[in-house]
């Protein structure tokens, strides 16, 4: 197997807002403060089919990239932190949050389309931990 190497960007960098929404209509900045805003997103690596790296942290599996973001928040990285994920130089996935990527689990269908699902159970070590806090 050959080894190849792959330069990485900087972990953390500032992201530009976007000029479009979701259904490709351009966004009027003089109505959304956001949109001039420059949001602090990291940057994060796939190597090969299941791997992917980003602040000196890797997570591999089927779904690398979500376990990344789950490591990621155990780090101590804010939820609301963006993430672009690179293939070689080209931008294959943003994540818009890392918080909200980590709750997810890929499931199939009776057809094997992949569906993206909250994972169950996702928060509620965090609740059990609170509502015992109470208890006392």
């Amino acid at each position: 197997m050959k080894s190849e190497m792959i330069e990485a960007g900087p972990p953390l960098a500032r992201c530009p807002a976007s000029k479009r929404d979701r259904l490709g209509s351009s966004i009027n900045s003089a109505n959304n403060p956001t949109a001039n805003s420059a949001q602090v997103c990291l940057r994060a690596d796939l190597i090969g089919a299941s791997t992917a790296t980003a602040a000196g942290i890797t997570a591999n599996g089927a779904t690398p990239v979500l376990g990344l973001c789950r490591r990621l928040l155990a780090a101590g990285h804010d939820p609301a932190t963006r993430l672009d994920v690179y293939r070689g130089a080209m931008v294959a996935l943003r994540v818009r949050s890392i918080g909200e990527a980590a709750r997810l689990v890929v499931k199939t269908s009776g057809n094997g389309v992949p569906i993206f699902a909250v994972q169950e159970g996702a928060g509620g070590p965090l609740m059990r931990a609170i509502e015992g806090d109470r208890e006392s």
